[in-house]
């Protein structure tokens, strides 16, 4: 019998909605009672197309379901359409949508079309494809009927028609449904869609587009409309985004900016120092982003952001001068600070010199550490004293070089505040050397450790004495270890609850 308490709602929502990314248990939840069924209904089905992956063509069946009789009576037309697929379900499940991402919907519309063997219906002519017809009405009613609707994702799936969202084919369920929404994702392909939005689409907080196409009008007037944008992801090009920049609201409102996969080295579209207006910027972000020209660098680069926190260049190679330019003039404010450089024989100053002395209040840092490093490494650990999460990457494919003279000392300068510690340079070192490091001279309890390549069962055993002993230890991480053996493994799973082991590929190893 189910405790009173937790019949009552508010008792039970919050309980339910804490659970919202367990779908599992969720599902379990529905079957309790009434009571229970009737508030994780919409918790489960608020986004029910996330997992583009995951195939519920059944949910195609649900949602058909919902629809109103003039819709039904349109798929009748169909031969061989599923009656139990007419037949109204228990709930409304389309008032439940928060999120609605149309590539799942599509894959799931066509596979559920490929399942039922639906064919074309033609009468004169009148043709009518099963797949774009189920869309088209699908797509209709969550916009007229979704009352909470506040994320949609409406990228191109294939360029041929029907293949993707026309908002001004559904003219008036778009107009009621765009100002609700508070994140957009979409593309530059179909421009119409963009000068729709830009009338209606006006309160995002974040907008996430890839501007493959070039349609930098269309992109700068949907930008410049926005009223409150605080979150601007950038996919293959940055826009040219003329006068868009100086608007305002924009250049007050925009926190963080991420600029994502331009594989094109010449291309890098509009220039990126428009975005030194964005004094309120806090996070700018680039990741496999190859096109960083010097000349359309430098001023953003020794541009000063009076609040900018978190800054990444991942799977990028700015030069060195470009990191140390934005490390002198923003470093006092970063947090967080992921970077990698194209180095030079001709660099004159260090990166991590830098990091050392302008970065009092990091707190998580990921860099490359070389063997010309280490004493300005050392004077960083000494400056960063806030540091609590920090990865020693490895800046290009070089051979081990011994550390046995820096590792035991390191322990004595880290700051006491980290607790996360990730060697992936490619450090060599002895197990005693490591005990020094970890058992001795390191006062620091860490909940996660992680290290490449020179990890045998030797040092495994150091780690899992430190385990046993600091009671803290939850997550190590073994990348490429070759030497250490299932069983000393096995063993250390004994004293640490989570052990990832990753191969030369990548690949998540099953030795547990």
């Amino acid at each position: 019998m189910t405790s009173p308490i937790f019949m009552l709602s508010e008792t039970l929502s919050p309980i339910l909605d804490e659970m919202r990314n367990d779908t599992e248990s969720l599902h379990s939840c529905m079957f309790v009672n009434r009571t229970w069924c009737r508030l994780t209904a919409p918790i489960l089905w608020r986004a029910p197309f996330k997992d583009r992956w995951l195939d519920r063509s059944s949910l195609i069946t649900t949602f058909i379901g919902c629809l109103d009789d003039a819709s039904k009576e349109k798929l009748k037309l169909f031969s061989n359409f599923p009656s139990e697929a007419l037949k109204v379900p228990t709930f409304d499940y389309v008032y439940f949508l928060r999120e609605l991402h149309f590539s799942t919907l599509y894959d799931l519309v066509k596979s559920w079309c490929k399942e039922q063997d639906l064919n074309i219906y033609t009468e004169g002519d009148t043709y009518l494809y099963p797949a774009t017809t189920i869309l088209d009405i699908l797509v209709e009613h969550f916009m007229d009927k979704s009352k909470y609707l506040s994320i949609l994702s409406i990228p191109i799936v294939t360029h041929r028609k029907g293949d993707y969202v026309s908002l001004s084919k559904h003219d008036s369920a778009a107009r009621k449904c765009l100002p609700n929404i508070r994140y957009f994702n979409c593309d530059d392909w179909v421009p119409e869609n963009l000068k729709f939005a830009s009338k209606f689409c006006t309160n995002l907080n974040r907008l996430d587009i890839d501007c493959s196409w070039g349609n930098d009008r269309e992109v700068s007037a949907f930008i410049k409309a926005q009223k409150h944008l605080q979150h601007l992801t950038v996919t293959k090009r940055w826009p040219n985004l003329n006068d868009t920049i100086n608007i305002e609201n924009f250049s007050r409102s925009i926190k963080c900016v991420v600029l994502k996969d331009n594989k094109h080295q010449m291309d890098n579209g509009g220039p990126l120092s428009v975005l030194t207006s964005c004094k309120n910027l806090e996070i700018m972000r680039f990741y496999n982003w190859l096109s960083l020209p010097e000349n359309d660098m430098d001023a953003l680069v020794s541009n000063y952001f009076p609040r900018l926190r978190k800054l990444s260049f991942i799977r990028c190679k700015p030069t060195a001068d470009m990191i140390i330019t934005m490390i002198l003039v923003n470093g006092s404010n970063l947090q967080e600070l992921t970077v990698s450089w194209e180095t030079s024989k001709y660099d004159d100053y260090s990166v991590i010199r830098a990091i050392a002395s302008n970065c009092p209040n990091l707190k998580y840092l990921d860099a490359p550490i070389t063997r010309n490093d280490l004493s300005c490494f050392y004077d960083m650990l000494r400056s960063c004293k806030k540091l609590q999460n920090l990865t020693i990457n490895v800046a290009k494919v070089e051979e081990e070089y011994d550390v046995d003279h820096f590792l035991p000392t390191m322990g004595t300068i880290i700051p006491e505040s980290l607790y996360q510690l990730n060697i992936f340079a490619s450090w060599k070192f002895t197990a005693e050397s490591l005990r020094e490091f970890l058992m001795n001279n390191c006062k620091n309890c860490f909940k996660c450790l992680g290290f490449y390549r020179s990890v045998t069962d030797e040092h495994l055993k150091v780690i899992t004495e430190y385990a046993n002993e600091r009671k803290s230890l939850s997550y190590l991480e073994l990348r490429c270890c070759e030497k250490t053996s299932r069983e000393e493994i096995k063993r250390a799973k004994e004293s640490i609850s989570d052990i990832a082991v990753y191969n030369f590929t990548g690949r998540r190893m099953d030795y547990l």
